[in-house]
């Protein structure tokens, strides 16, 4: 077959993606959430430049996907 194997069922991404965004006031809490489950400051790199930039470019919503679909794609070493 040699298709991707994902880390979160479809289901238990969208959730997370609705869920985190409400447990952080702020963008910039969305990215220490992550930042502090251990996702690399690598990967949150290119979203947490856009929220420094122009906040209104990115919602809570948009980066808890971004993230987690990235973490989602990746090997077994992103998971902690």
């Amino acid at each position: 077959m040699g298709g991707q194997i994902f880390h979160f069922l479809p289901d238990f991404l969208n959730l997370l993606v609705d869920t985190i965004p409400k447990l952080c006031k702020s963008k910039k809490d969305v990215l220490i959430f992550f930042e502090s489950a251990g996702v690399s400051k690598k990967d949150l790199a290119d979203v947490s430049e856009k929220v420094d930039k122009d906040t209104n470019s990115i919602n809570k919503y948009e980066i808890a996907r971004t993230v987690l679909v990235r973490l989602n794609k990746g090997r077994d070493d992103v998971l902690r």
